[in-house]
């Protein structure tokens, strides 16, 4: 790829222009938020750093506002993946005055594999990922402005890639990813130990990333506007993990962890262990970790977690009974002790659960009498708690916690309604879908806090 310097395009539609030209409204189903003043875009742009000369990969160019401000940062070619067949032309009027230097894809990037678009020439000189200046030498950059409601499950996607160096990172290049979430799930992703916002985003991605919000966006600097601020978040490679452990067990660890985020961690990673063992594994696990029962997690580094995550590794990969989450089915033992577990975290919150009550929904789920049980149903019993006890703010966040099964903020529309429809009260299919209509604000068919505290209104 030759040298290509900073160039003023010629006179061409503006992407506001284009959208009222071509008539292309943002659409609910896609979830889309166009940054389109220029002076918003520039500073998205500046955010990536030394574009100059580098091949780009954007996810999400909408209109193409950002990606004129690549070219005229310096981008010697953008590849474009959109989702959004109704935006090609307004992107091509682009490419074309760029001398079809702008490539256009269409596709959905959680199914696409962007590495298949990295020229040749970049792919065959292969870099050095240990080189103190990869990252800032690597001529590929990934930027985007993405839907909420796929930020943290792409990011999760291209997390995973790094930890195998496999996908993009496969090349030797510490790539830079630049992208626009929201300024809430930004936090958690940055946040550093004793502060609020800690989580089990916050470890896994500063394991394998040096992570840092470059920006804050009014949501009113969007069309259409949101209700949040939004972050420009950085992540870059690092060059060695903090802890070399695998994803899947840090995850699990961390997922443990902060199930519930304010208690001793003596007691979340306990539910990681099989019954028969637990204590005592729970037991070796702290005592080889160096942790006392009663540490709170927020407190503990990313080191910790990561030495944690190892260590549980061990001790599972002995000749022990299986160590896995629950199937979408379980049976009623299996059923018994995960409420038993659940019904803890619940009295933990301050509401008292009977086990006599315990033991009736546990018979009339198993109505057949076949030994297994809906995992939605186990769900619908939770949810029926909540209902019933939750009342302060603080609660309401412990019991949205519950569902935020990715952690990113947002539970599923179809998955809140399926668990409402298993509640067994007296509600009909209507008016359900008309409380997460009234509720889904934003119309990104995702619920977050404020539109989960909306339905709980409705009970």
């Amino acid at each position: 790829m030759g040298y290509i310097s900073k160039m003023m395009l010629p006179p061409t539609p503006s992407a506001a222009d284009l959208l009222r030209t071509y008539k292309l409204p943002a659409l609910r189903r896609f979830a889309q938020n166009f940054l389109l003043d220029p002076r918003a875009t520039s500073k998205f742009v500046a955010c990536t750093g030394n574009i100059e000369n580098k091949f780009v990969i954007e996810v999400g160019p909408g209109p193409g506002g950002i990606t004129r401000q690549l070219f005229e940062h310096g981008a010697a070619q953008v590849a474009a993946i959109e989702k959004d067949i109704r935006l090609f032309p307004a992107l091509q009027t682009l490419s074309n005055a760029v001398d079809s230097r702008l490539r256009l894809y269409l596709g959905d990037i959680l199914d696409f594999d962007i590495e298949s678009v990295i020229p040749d020439d970049i792919t065959t000189q292969h870099g050095s990922w240990e080189s103190d200046e990869s990252s800032s030498t690597s001529p590929i950059h990934l930027v985007g402005n993405l839907p909420f409601n796929i930020a943290i499950p792409l990011l999760i996607r291209w997390l995973k890639q790094v930890s195998t160096r496999s996908g993009p990172f496969s090349f030797g290049y510490r790539i830079p990813i630049t992208i626009c979430m929201q300024e809430a799930v930004a936090g958690r992703i940055v946040s550093d130990a004793l502060m609020g916002q800690r989580g089990r985003l916050s470890i896994i991605f500063q394991n394998w990333f040096d992570c840092h919000v470059k920006h804050v966006f009014s949501g009113r600097a969007f069309v259409p506007a949101v209700n949040v601020n939004v972050a420009v978040i950085q992540l870059i490679p690092l060059r060695r993990p903090l802890v070399e452990v695998n994803y899947d067990l840090l995850d699990k660890v961390t997922r443990a962890a902060f199930h519930l985020r304010n208690k001793k961690i003596g007691n979340t990673l306990a539910s990681l262990f099989h019954e028969e063992t637990r204590d005592e594994d729970t037991r070796e696990l702290l005592h080889r970790a160096h942790l006392k029962s009663d540490t709170m997690c927020l407190t503990l580094t990313v080191e910790e977690f990561g030495h944690l995550a190892q260590i549980y590794g061990d001790i599972i990969s002995r000749p022990r009974p299986i160590h896995e989450q629950l199937d979408r089915k379980m049976n009623t033992k299996e059923l018994t002790f995960e409420l038993e577990h659940e019904t803890k975290v619940l009295e933990d919150l301050g509401y008292n659960v009977p086990e006599s009550e315990l033991s009736t929904f546990i018979n009339q789920l198993d109505i057949d009498k076949s030994g297994t049980i809906e995992f939605e149903e186990y769900l619908s019993f939770m949810l029926t708690f909540i209902k019933k006890n939750v009342t302060t703010e603080d609660n309401l966040k412990d019991a949205f916690n519950l569902f935020d099964q990715n952690d990113d903020g947002f539970i599923e529309a179809k998955d809140l309604r399926e668990i409402m429809t298993n509640l067994g009260e007296k509600i009909t299919d209507e008016d359900i879908d008309e409380m997460i209509r009234e509720a889904d604000i934003d119309k990104d068919f995702k619920v977050n806090f404020y539109e989960f505290q909306r339905i709980m209104s409705f009970r």
